[in-house]
């Protein structure tokens, strides 16, 4: 007996003027956490995602080596880095966050990530049989111990530019927490 076939069902995104299933704020959310994903399997960390965000933590990163690093990081996700000199300035929305990830007073490193995109949805990823591509880059910055802040509900963030999230800077960030540890 044959068996039916069903109907196929192919969509554009691009140029299209149909609404996205998904709002884009929710779109730069799960885009910012396959660059970290991406990131920690190349290096060998294990990856969480948490349900809650009560303390500025979107997913943490843990490493099997010498004293178990582990860094919990805040993720964001931005068309708007704006490039200065040395750094790239990122305006933070949330003095909460900010408090949270200055606070020097915790048990396990927190860092900021901030992804950039292009402008343009359609940009942010390519797929070929060779590859894919996700496009632009992610910057990290340690915030630990940073001034406390008089504004109510935004701080324009300096990133060094040399604070590429890669996997050689992840697994340096992990060095040097398992060497704080052991010390």
């Amino acid at each position: 007996m044959p068996i039916a076939s069903a109907p196929v069902f192919c969509y554009s995104f691009r140029n299209s003027t149909t609404s996205h299933a998904m709002y884009e704020t929710h779109q730069k959310e799960q885009f910012s956490l396959a660059y970290i994903s991406a990131v920690a399997a190349k290096t060998g960390c294990n990856i969480t995602r948490w349900a809650v965000d009560d303390d500025s933590v979107d997913c943490s990163l843990k490493y099997k080596m010498p004293g178990y690093p582990q860094v919990d990081m805040q993720v964001k996700c931005t068309q708007n880095l704006t490039d200065s000199d040395d750094c790239f300035k990122f305006v933070l929305t949330s003095i909460k966050n900010y408090n949270d990830l200055r606070d020097d007073n915790l048990c396990v490193s927190k860092i900021l990530v901030v992804v950039g995109v292009p402008d343009n949805l359609d940009d942010w990823l390519e797929q070929d049989q060779e590859g894919l591509l996700l496009r632009r880059c992610a910057y990290w910055v340690n915030l630990k111990g940073e001034p406390a802040t008089t504004n109510k509900t935004a701080i324009t963030i300096d990133i060094p530019k040399e604070n590429m999230f890669s996997p050689d800077a992840l697994m340096s960030i992990m060095t040097t927490i398992a060497a704080e540890r052991a010390a």
